[in-house]
């Protein structure tokens, strides 16, 4: 696991960004008109694309690229699987030519197909009985109500009856709503002492199945369907009782579930990740864990970002970090993995790919970056960010004091900021920066103070663990530090504005 890649860009893994990137066209020289001229490379098409979640990476490529002339492309953030919609980066390069292409992605949810007979029977003497459907993806769980529109669960169908069902599978984070399909369900009692219980195991490379349990009179077999299987997957095993003439006098159905267990490997990976990307970032540590210790994390200083000025080759580094470590977590791509640790490999190569992609751009930082803009910046962002702090300690309540204060010089840090990205040509449009002083008067001229007092004032008040005198302790510190550091700080961000 590498250590220590930059965190400064937290909002940028909350909220994911897009990136368009234009190529400058320079007119050809060239008088040949089979030769490769970077007009022609920036003639190259690269469309956009949808397509539909099937559990497979999906793909953009430049069409035509001359190839057998030496053109090359090189694609970023090309390998998506999960719905969303990406910006894929194309770079088509040949001798000292070098074009830049952008496409968007676009991943829709899978259409989900549920199938099931409207009449089933079970027997109330089998164990774990289910209700019969085929969903075309492992992905959802299908949901049952009854007539009335209640959710209904298996134990409430475990009394002889009929009942009257309707299942479909709900949306989730790979597939639309499927179909609904209406059920009769009768529970009856068997005329045999036997049972065909549904189990759920976990996939080792052996072969797993689903027998009736019990005797049968003389005369009587049993023939199996979709009863056994090796694989991950759901099985639909059906158990029906013939007769000395071979007609069917009971069906039994049950279902064999075998999932892949656990990647004990990439359960490891996942928690040195975890610590690696948290580790000395107060802010991180407390919204994404609710019990650090268990991590081995540390309580790191509470202190706002603030703006460094950082050179090209620290930018060349953390890409190389990134690539390193989309490197470590595809040791595991063609690994078995559970439903879970397969959804923890796919948010995490997005996470990867996203900051590949942000890297590999000239001056992403400055382009993207957005300490300051039209809507508040990472001013606005503070707000947002101490509301959804837990306090769950006394310590944690000390931290908010402290963030506050670091305002006083983390807010004017921004200022550098906007110094170093006008100085690499990207200055602030007057119309972000007006609104951005807009959005700082607003906060200046308040006439209640800043909204965020308040709101931290009640969650203080709801805290069990401090007495009525510490709770009026930290809001006065909380007051005294909006006044002295974060408004200090608003107004020289603001005045530096001008």
């Amino acid at each position: 696991m590498v250590k220590n890649f930059r965190k400064s860009f937290l909002f940028v893994f909350l909220l994911v960004l897009s990136l368009t990137l234009l190529a400058g066209c320079t007119p050809s020289n060239q008088v040949d008109p089979n030769a490769i001229t970077e007009e022609k490379l920036e003639a190259l098409v690269f469309e956009d694309g949808v397509f539909e979640y099937d559990g497979k990476e999906k793909k953009l490529y430049v069409e035509n690229i001359y190839e057998e002339q030496g053109v090359t492309v090189a694609y970023t953030n090309n390998n998506n699987v999960m719905p969303g919609t990406y910006t894929v980066n194309a770079v088509i390069k040949y001798e000292n030519f070098r074009v830049t292409k952008s496409a968007t992605i676009t991943i829709n949810k899978g259409t989900s197909v549920l199938e099931a007979e409207t009449e089933q029977t079970v027997y109330v003497t089998d164990k774990n009985f289910k209700v019969v459907y085929k969903l075309s993806n492992n992905r959802q769980k299908v949901q049952m109500f009854n007539e009335q529109g209640e959710k209904v669960e298996l134990t409430d169908l475990a009394q002889v009856g009929v009942y009257k069902l309707e299942l479909y599978a709900p949306e989730n984070n790979y597939f639309k709503e499927s179909n609904h399909v209406k059920v009769t369900f009768n529970v009856v009692k068997s005329i045999f002492d036997v049972q065909f219980n549904s189990k759920e195991v976990e996939a080792d490379g052996q072969e797993h199945k689903i027998e009736l349990e019990g005797t049968l009179p003389a005369g009587y077999t049993v023939e199996y369907t979709d009863n056994k299987g090796t694989e991950d997957g759901t099985y639909y095993a059906v158990a029906a009782i013939k007769d000395a003439n071979g007609d069917v006098v009971e069906k039994h159905n049950a279902v064999l579930k075998i999932e892949n267990k656990e990647n004990e490997a990439f359960n490891q990976y996942l928690d040195e990740f975890f610590v690696e990307y948290l580790e000395d970032d107060q802010l991180s540590v407390n919204i994404f864990c609710e019990d650090p210790s268990k991590f081995g994390l540390e309580h790191y200083d509470a202190e706002w970002y603030t703006y460094e000025t950082f050179g090209d080759d620290a930018i060349e580094q953390d890409l190389e970090t990134f690539k390193e470590l989309l490197a470590e977590l595809e040791e595991f791509k063609d690994q078995p993995l559970s439903d879970v640790q397969e959804y923890a490999y796919r948010t995490i190569e997005k996470f990867l790919n996203y900051y590949i992609t942000f890297y590999s751009v000239e001056d992403a930082f400055f382009t993207q970056n957005l300490y300051v803009d039209q809507f508040g910046g990472y001013v606005a962002d503070f707000g947002t960010y101490m509301e959804a702090y837990s306090l769950r300690s006394e310590l944690e309540v000390q931290d908010v004091v402290k963030f506050i204060e670091s305002t006083k010089t983390a807010f004017p840090s921004y200022l550098d900021f906007l110094n170093d990205k006008a100085e690499k040509g990207y200055a602030l449009s007057d119309y972000s920066i007006e609104k951005m002083q807009e959005y700082l008067d607003e906060i200046i001229n308040s006439v209640n103070g800043y909204y965020l007092k308040d709101i931290l004032n009640e969650k203080i008040d709801k805290l069990v663990f401090l007495s009525t005198e510490k709770k009026e302790d930290y809001k006065s510190q909380i007051a005294t530090a909006i006044k002295e550091c974060f408004m200090v700080g608003i107004v020289e961000l603001n005045e530096g504005l001008d």
